[in-house]
């Protein structure tokens, strides 16, 4: 929320900004992604994002920039790096693999990325906001859409009514430091990657 829409509607956007961290430990024989949108789900939460994750992996699928379908991959493998949002209708994770020689390759994570011995995956949970994926018709993907959960803001006890209708609008145009007319997205939006 800009600075302007505070103050039309009188409070603090720091009181929308509540982020729980939730560290997970994943064993040997789990798939990765399933495991990580299972633990969101299982925390009653609509929106997520995975900070950090290592770990190593016996069979991997890597979608590179501009492919149709995944790299599949199987042998002794460290995931160097894993980070990306979890919406409630799929993820959007990428990962770095080093292979047994060494080589390194990153992507798009795809299903049946299957944990050999561990994945220690750090979570945050944003119990306020959901996240969805949605056509969008300029990049032909499924993309990001982010939206504020209502139910989350209890502000009956501390403003006007008039200014909990103002609240509810600007929650109804979806904003999130664009124009109302927008859709929203996280910064870097298509123009930057998105999913293809």
């Amino acid at each position: 929320m800009t600075p302007e829409q505070e103050a039309r509607v009188g409070i603090d956007a720091k009181e929308w900004n509540t982020m729980k961290t939730l560290p997970i430990r994943l064993a040997s024989g789990q798939d990765l992604r399933q495991a990580i949108e299972a633990a969101v789900r299982n925390q009653g939460c609509r929106a997520a994002f995975v900070l950090s994750g290592i770990g190593s992996l016996s069979t991997a699928g890597l979608r590179f920039a501009g492919a149709d379908q995944p790299r599949r991959l199987t042998g002794d493998m460290e995931i160097l790096s894993l980070s990306g949002s979890v919406a409630n209708n799929g993820s959007h994770l990428h990962m770095a693999l080093s292979t047994a020689t060494g080589e390194v390759m990153g992507g798009h994570v795809a299903p049946g990325c299957i944990v050999r011995t561990t994945a220690e995956v750090l979570l945050a949970l944003l119990p306020e906001w959901e996240f969805a994926r949605e056509s969008d018709a300029a990049t032909g993907y499924d993309e990001l859409v982010v939206r504020a959960r209502a139910e989350h803001l209890d502000l009956s006890h501390t403003l006007p009514s008039e200014r909990q209708s103002t609240i509810f609008s600007i929650l109804e145009s979806r904003i999130l430091n664009v124009d109302a007319t927008q859709t929203p997205r996280l910064p870097g939006g298509p123009q930057a990657g998105g999913l293809g």
